[in-house]
């Protein structure tokens, strides 16, 4: 539980997000996702570069999948360890952020744009 609390500060402070994540939320469930997944060793969150992509695609991710609808036709790559730039539909930078979002052939994506999206460069 540390490694989601030191997620959760670092999101916080380090990229100035200014909001409450819920336990509801689509936000939390990235945050559980990225906790588990590895991001934090010894208390410290490894890469913060890497950290806010993840965490705006994982939110996404949790954002447009449903418990009760079919699964997203191609999802090759998402919630994985692999790059972000490897997930499908995600266009990245030289530097390896991610830029953009293209999610054609996928027609069970439902529900809000998380306002994470903004965070998008």
């Amino acid at each position: 539980m540390i490694q989601y609390y030191t997620l959760k500060e670092s999101l916080m402070y380090t990229f100035n997000l200014g909001y409450n994540i819920l336990s509801c939320e689509a936000s939390n469930l990235a945050l559980h996702w990225l906790a588990e997944d590895g991001m934090v060793e010894n208390d410290r969150v490894y890469n913060d570069t890497l950290l806010l992509d993840r965490y705006l695609l994982a939110t996404c991710f949790f954002s447009w999948t449903r418990p009760d609808s079919k699964p997203w036709k191609q999802q090759t790559g998402w919630m994985t360890r692999d790059s972000v730039c490897d997930w499908y539909g995600i266009g990245c930078d030289d530097d390896g952020y991610a830029t953009e979002i293209r999610l054609n052939h996928n027609p069970y994506l439902f529900g809000d744009i998380p306002r994470e999206i903004a965070l998008l460069t």
